[in-house]
C-alpha cells in the first residue's frame, strides 16, 4: 500500500490516533447496515487487523443500504464478501471471516466458541446486529469482569408509522428499556445507516484520543415522518415547472 494512502487522514487526525487505530484489534459482530459501513470506515482510516462475525447470507433487500454489497454478492456469506471488499481497499490488512452468529456459550458448539473466542481476543468489540437480546448478551460477555472490553454499539430502526432513528453508545450497556427485544424495527435507508455509522465512528476515533473523557458516550437521534410523502411530491412538482 502507497505511503499516500493515509496522508490526508494522518493530516487529519494525527500519526498518534492512526497509529492507535493500526495496534488494535477490532471484531465487528454483525456485518448489515452498520457493521459492514463501520468495518469500511475501519479500513479506510488505517486499521489493520479485523475480524467479522455474521451468520447471514446477503440478501436482496440489504442491497438498499449496505453500501459494501451489490447484486451479485446475493445468496453469498456476508463476512465472505466484505472480507473480500476490505482486502481491495487495502491488501496489507488481516481480515478473519467467521461466518456464524454470535450465541451463547455451549461447549459443544465450535463454530460459536470461534466468535466469542474472537471477541475475546479483540481490543475493540463493535456491536451492530439487529436483534436488541443478541446484543445484550454480547455486551455481557464484553463486560465480564475478566474482560472489560472497549465496546461500541449502534442500532438502527424504521418503522411502519413513518418514525425512524438510531442510538450509539461507547462503553455503555445499550439501553433496551425502550427496545422491543426482537430488533430495532422493521427495515431501515442507507441515510439513517450512514448517519448513524458515521456518528459511531467520531465516537470511536474520539474516545481513543480521549480515553479518560467522560462525554460523547451516548447518542440518540429520533425522526417523526422523515420522509412524508406529500412533501416530496411538491417539492417535485415545483422543481419540473422551473
Amino acid at each position: 500500500m502507497s505511503s499516500d494512502f493515509l496522508s490526508r487522514t494522518s493530516r487529519a487526525l494525527g500519526d498518534k490516533l492512526i497509529s492507535e487505530l493500526q495496534q488494535h484489534k477490532f471484531c465487528v459482530v454483525g456485518c448489515g447496515g452498520t457493521g459492514a459501513l463501520f468495518a469500511e470506515m475501519l479500513v479506510r482510516t488505517g486499521a489493520q487487523k479485523i475480524t467479522l462475525i455474521d451468520g447471514d447470507n446477503v440478501d436482496e433487500s440489504n442491497l438498499n443500504r449496505v453500501i459494501s454489497f451489490v447484486h451479485e454478492d446475493v445468496d453469498k456469506p456476508k463476512v465472505d464478501v466484505l472480507k473480500s471488499r476490505l482486502e481491495s481497499v487495502n491488501s496489507s490488512i488481516t481480515v478473519k471471516a467467521i461466518s456464524c452468529h454470535f450465541r451463547e456459550y455451549d461447549p459443544n458448539d465450535s463454530n460459536g466458541q470461534e466468535a466469542r473466542d474472537a471477541i475475546c481476543n479483540s481490543d475493540v468489540i463493535v456491536i451492530a446486529v439487529d436483534k436488541n437480546k443478541d446484543r445484550i448478551m454480547c455486551e455481557k460477555l464484553c463486560y465480564s469482569d475478566d474482560l472489560h472490553k472497549k465496546v461500541i454499539g449502534i442500532g438502527v430502526y424504521v418503522n411502519d408509522t413513518g418514525s425512524a432513528g438510531y442510538e450509539c453508545s461507547w462503553c455503555l450497556r445499550t439501553p433496551d428499556s425502550k427496545k422491543d427485544e426482537e430488533g430495532y424495527g422493521i427495515g431501515s435507508y442507507a441515510s439513517i445507516v450512514i448517519e448513524a455509522t458515521a456518528v459511531a465512528f467520531s465516537m470511536l476515533l474520539h474516545n481513543l484520543k480521549n480515553p479518560v473523557s467522560s462525554d460523547f458516550n451516548y447518542f440518540f437521534k429520533s425522526y417523526k415522518n422523515f420522509v412524508p410523502q406529500e412533501i416530496c411530491g411538491v417539492q417535485f412538482n415545483h422543481l419540473s415547472r422551473q
